[in-house]
């Protein structure tokens, strides 16, 4: 459980989000394969972040 814990995503860190899972709505773009990209680049963050918690490396 993460108590309260307060921490800053870059804005350099959110452009890359936003170009490497760009979605505009198009018919032929899949909407289910741009939600997992964008939850697997979330996952990333998360399990950094609850390694730097948790004191270890990053």
């Amino acid at each position: 459980m993460i108590a309260n814990k307060i921490f800053e995503i870059k804005s350099s860190i959110i452009k890359m989000i936003q170009n490497s899972v760009h979605f505009e709505g198009l018919p032929n773009e899949d909407r289910n394969d741009h939600m997992s990209n964008f939850l697997e680049i979330c996952d990333t963050f998360m399990l950094d972040l609850m390694d730097n918690l948790r004191g270890g490396g990053g």
